[in-house]
């Protein structure tokens, strides 16, 4: 994933941001609010174009985030 940030939400949840051009704009323990920029969008890592990777745990094991985020079946899901 390159640089990458992770989100503990502190209810089970994790959320995942990776493939960011440089470091991530925040810190290890820094409080983020909903809508802050977290890091620019790239390709780091094994990517074949810029874009976000997203993923999202829930006590710690990989799930579906369309199983608890709307999410719009157009986007090839």
């Amino acid at each position: 994933g390159g640089y990458y940030v992770r989100i503990d939400h502190n209810n089970g949840f994790v959320t995942y941001y990776g493939h960011m051009r440089t470091y991530p704009y925040v810190n290890v323990g820094q409080v983020v609010e909903r809508g802050e920029v977290l890091g620019p969008i790239g390709m780091t890592g094994v990517a074949t174009g810029p874009h976000v990777h997203f993923a999202m745990y829930y006590n710690d094991a990989l799930i579906d985030p369309c199983t608890v985020l709307a999410c719009n079946l157009a986007w090839g899901r």
